[in-house]
């Protein structure tokens, strides 16, 4: 099956230090760009869109100060306006760029321009864009209303627009991703890491309503679900009505000898996902409702060092239509064991006419494109 690889750390730098210094690379990753690439393998190295490293040579040399989101109330003995810092595991302090700013629109461009353009990577994830919060800016010179205001978005928007079409200028099939689901940034976006997303006894509305617009991608898995079968099976089994590309999980994992079973789910979903391709990629419909009771199986999810307690069916199903017209209809079993269910699926509820005849056909197989097809 056709698989991508999420890159992180690809740098010499120190994962969360030092950003936006990624350059020079590790030595060989080109190289291994290229070898990847040829097994049939998309490469998606990670890089920061928002925070900058106050500690780092560029944030001096750029005087960079100027172009950061500005807190409005000065503190205690600090009569300029203030950065608003953020710590993560690297201990390190990180700045909130505005990005609003021609400066940090630059220099994301310019990173995500040289890594397609001189490494060859197929596209770039641009992390916390479409996950964290905007901050309220206050700097008069960077040319925005001042606290509240469109502009963190439009910013953001501009910054996405430019690189993204940086990079199909080097590369037509360049695609930018990033964290978590914001709707204001799919026109710019080519997908969208759904990973903490799909938790709990979920209503998919996102795919419902943006199914045809951004493809969703991934979600958090821990190894309690590799040495939970029915943990595993229930992740990706959502994932895979839901309409997301599966993943977001250690390939070295899953490929030792006692997660066979999991794998080999996991590739039958991923079979089905490809042959179904052009349902995912049209508009999610009302679910079919069982006719007889459907099992249930009550797991406790890890997420982050906290656990959530979450009821899934044990057959889990949903109806696609396709731009021509066509439904699909997906059905996964999570258990290893047989589950009869039955459904009664009124078709005018779905937009056909009443009296008429349909066909019903099992998709079962397709021949996959090979891989010089896939890179071109």
């Amino acid at each position: 099956m056709p698989i991508a690889l999420h890159w992180y750390n690809w740098h010499n730098i120190p994962f969360d230090t030092d950003y936006p210094e990624y350059f020079p690379a590790k030595e060989g990753f080109k190289e291994a760009v290229r070898r990847l690439q040829k097994e049939c393998v998309k490469v998606m190295p990670y890089i920061n869109g928002r925070i900058f490293d106050i500690n780092c040579k560029t944030w001096r040399v750029d005087d960079a100060e100027k172009y950061c989101a500005k807190e409005s109330a000065p503190r205690i003995n600090a009569p300029t306006l203030q950065k608003y810092v953020e710590v993560y595991g690297s201990g390190q302090k990180m700045i909130v760029m505005c990005p609003y700013t021609e400066y940090w629109q630059n220099k994301i461009t310019q990173i995500v321009t040289k890594l397609v353009e001189e490494f060859g990577v197929d596209g770039v994830y641009i992390d916390q864009i479409a996950a964290a919060d905007a901050k309220l800016c206050f700097d008069r010179m960077h040319g925005h209303s001042l606290g509240g205001g469109y502009y963190w978005v439009e910013g953001y928007q501009k910054l996405l627009k430019r690189a993204r079409s940086n990079a199909k200028a080097s590369k037509y099939d360049a695609f930018l991703t990033s964290e978590c689901n914001a709707e204001c940034f799919i026109n710019y976006l080519d997908g969208l890491l759904t990973w903490h997303s799909f938790q709990g006894n979920l209503v998919p509305i996102f795919p419902a309503v943006y199914g045809g617009w951004v493809l969703t991608f991934g979600r958090t898995f821990y190894k309690e679900d590799l040495e939970n079968p029915i943990s595993f099976a229930a992740k990706v089994g959502q994932m895979f009505i839901f309409g997301a590309q599966l993943g977001w999980f250690s390939l070295y994992e899953l490929t030792e000898e006692k997660y066979q079973q999991e794998a080999e789910y996991l590739k039958k979903l991923a079979k089905y996902r490809e042959l179904g391709l052009k349902f995912f990629e049209s508009r999610m419909m009302r679910p079919p409702k069982s006719n007889t009771p459907v099992p249930e199986v009550t797991l406790l999810w890890k997420f982050i060092g906290s656990s959530v307690k979450t009821t899934i069916p044990l057959v889990m199903s949903s109806i696609w239509k396709a731009d021509d017209g066509t439904l699909g209809i997906f059905i996964t079993n999570i258990s290893s064991t047989p589950q009869p269910v039955a459904y009664n699926i009124n078709l005018e509820d779905y937009g056909f006419s009443k009296g008429r005849k349909y066909v019903v056909s099992k998709v079962t197989k397709k021949v996959f494109k090979s891989c010089t097809k896939l890179n071109r």
